[in-house]
């Protein structure tokens, strides 16, 4: 299976993460060094603008990574379990095992994090059986 791009990130020289969440989400950051630093595409493509690929370090998280990796570092934007409060981004270790649930029986648009979300969720019983033999 190909790995799918699920975070386009980078971290500037001056420890500023660059975040672009969706296609034509244009980030750019002036860095302390003086240089503008640029990523789009959101999780389609990646483009990176002004010397990126030399200065800065690929944060970009991928479906094949490993689930310790993934659960650190992929966030799920969440509105509330009512959908009204204000946007805000959760990494996947944080949610609740039924937000998670929830997420995979009533949004259907979530293609490329069903397998993740799908592997938290037996990441979480595998450390559940494993405090249960202690």
């Amino acid at each position: 299976m190909d790995s799918i791009l699920l975070r386009n990130s980078v971290t500037t020289p001056d420890n500023t993460r660059l975040i672009s969440r969706f296609r034509h989400d244009f980030v750019s950051h002036k860095d302390k060094n003086g240089k503008t630093y640029a990523i789009d595409g959101g999780t389609d493509y990646a483009r990176w603008i002004g010397g990126v690929a030399k200065d800065c370090i690929d944060t970009s998280l991928y479906s094949s990574d490993s689930i310790e990796k993934l659960r650190e570092g992929l966030t799920w934007g969440t509105r509330g379990k009512d959908g009204i409060d204000e946007l805000k981004y959760v990494l996947i270790k944080d949610m609740t095992t039924e937000h998670i649930e929830s997420v995979l029986k009533f949004i259907p648009s979530v293609a490329n994090y069903t397998n993740v979300f799908k592997r938290e969720l037996e990441y979480r019983n595998k450390e559940k059986q494993s405090k249960k033999e202690i």
